[in-house]
């Protein structure tokens, strides 16, 4: 079971890490990133495991995001900007899925983060299930 956290449409030029071709720093990019993203009560940060979902559209006319520009180093600063935002660290991050639209008339980066279900729970649940059957098998 996932539950959505985050779910918006920024419009924001797409930037790879460290690209060469922005005038923004990675830095500045990331804080613009940030400034779209909620206040989040303290028991949602960094708790359990997030799924990342990304679709990245580029007006190559006007962007500073190169045409042959990796999928990858698009996804590293939004992973980065969501530290401590919604998880401590990005290894927290277990599912990605991203694409990139081209020539699109506008450029804007949609992100939805969702929280997956805490596997460990799961787990505990299936353990006590088996336990049960167990003890009923015995009765």
């Amino acid at each position: 079971m996932k539950r959505h956290v985050f779910n918006k449409t920024i419009p924001v030029e797409p930037r790879s890490s460290g690209s060469p071709f922005s005038k923004v720093s990675t830095m500045e990019y990331k804080q613009l990133i940030q400034s779209y993203f909620p206040s989040l009560p303290p028991c949602i940060i960094g708790q359990g495991r997030f799924a990342l979902r990304v679709l990245f559209r580029v007006n190559n006319r006007k962007s500073h995001a190169h045409p042959k520009t990796d999928l990858d180093n698009l996804i590293k600063p939004i992973l980065d900007a969501g530290k401590h935002y919604f998880w401590h660290d990005d290894s927290q991050v277990d599912e990605i899925s991203a694409k990139i639209r081209r020539h699109c008339n506008r450029s804007s980066i949609t992100i939805a983060i969702l929280q997956l279900e805490n596997k460990e729970a799961t787990l505990d649940q299936v353990e006590s299930l088996k336990k049960e059957k167990k003890e009923q098998a015995a009765d």
